[in-house]
């Protein structure tokens, strides 16, 4: 039955896992620290204590992520769009929905609709 084609279609995709690490200070992980540290502690020895200090600070901004950039850093961000910008790629899916079923909504996690895709009849 329909009914049960639609059921089929209809999943939620589980959270990412793998990339899950807890956050210390400042929304900022173990290793981002410890990378903000190397570099405050390089810049001191090369530069002078205050120097260097705002320098490991600056990096550890450079380091944060930012939900408003997609969970990214700036730096991380940045390197994307400039990536995109110059080298922008195009993804290629087929589309394939069930013979019995007329379209597929895709749908955020709160359940907002993103697109429809409608099957298309073909006339002969």
């Amino acid at each position: 039955s329909a009914g049960n084609m639609d059921d089929e279609l209809n999943y939620r995709v589980p959270p990412d896992i793998l990339h899950y690490e807890p956050r210390l200070i400042f929304g900022l992980s173990a290793t981002e620290v410890m990378i903000g540290a190397m570099i405050g502690m390089t810049g001191m020895l090369l530069l002078g204590p205050l120097v260097g200090l705002f320098v490991g600070l600056v990096a550890l901004i450079f380091l944060r992520r930012f939900d408003g950039l997609g969970g990214r850093s700036v730096v991380v961000w940045g390197a994307l769009m400039l990536w995109y910008r110059y080298r922008p790629g195009h993804t290629i899916i087929p589309r394939t929905l069930p013979p019995t079923a007329d379209r597929l909504v895709v749908q955020d996690w709160d359940g907002r609709t993103l697109y429809t895709v409608r099957k298309e009849t073909q006339h002969t």
